[in-house]
């Protein structure tokens, strides 16, 4: 009797070309889980907020000037007040001169139930003319 051993297959052989690419799928994936809901803190109820347009007139040339608002019974020793500048034209000032030239702001002589003066100072040469600056009491 005849026994034929046949060669043990050991995997070591070359690998074969790799096949085509497959199309991309447009089917999308599973939407993951919602997160967490974050929220701030519930404000005070009941603030009252007044606010207003105020002119600052620099005149032909000046570094500072000041304009007093009265009248204005809801202002307190407590009150935040912001002041910001308006950037509109005016006669006297382009867009682009606002940006380049902010005035500096400021509030001073707060009296309780009446008012109080803003404060504006050119920082770098003399201003001109009148600015537009809005004003909100909280």
């Amino acid at each position: 009797m005849k026994v034929v051993i046949q060669p043990r297959d050991t995997g070591d052989g070359e690998q074969g070309p790799t096949g085509p690419t497959g199309a991309a799928s447009t089917v999308p994936g599973p939407t993951g889980p919602t997160g967490p809901e974050v929220t701030g803190p519930t404000g005070p109820s009941g603030i009252d907020v007044v606010k207003g347009t105020a002119t600052l007139d620099f005149g032909t040339g000046s570094l500072t000037t000041e304009t007093v608002l009265t009248g204005l019974v809801s202002v307190s020793t407590s009150s935040v007040i912001i002041t910001t500048l308006k950037i509109v034209a005016t006669p006297e000032h382009r867009i682009d001169d606002l940006l380049i030239d902010p005035i500096r702001l400021a509030v001073k002589d707060l009296v309780a139930g009446v008012g109080f003066t803003i404060y504006g100072k050119m920082d770098n040469a003399r201003a001109n003319g009148t600015y537009e600056i809005d004003w909100l009491i909280t």
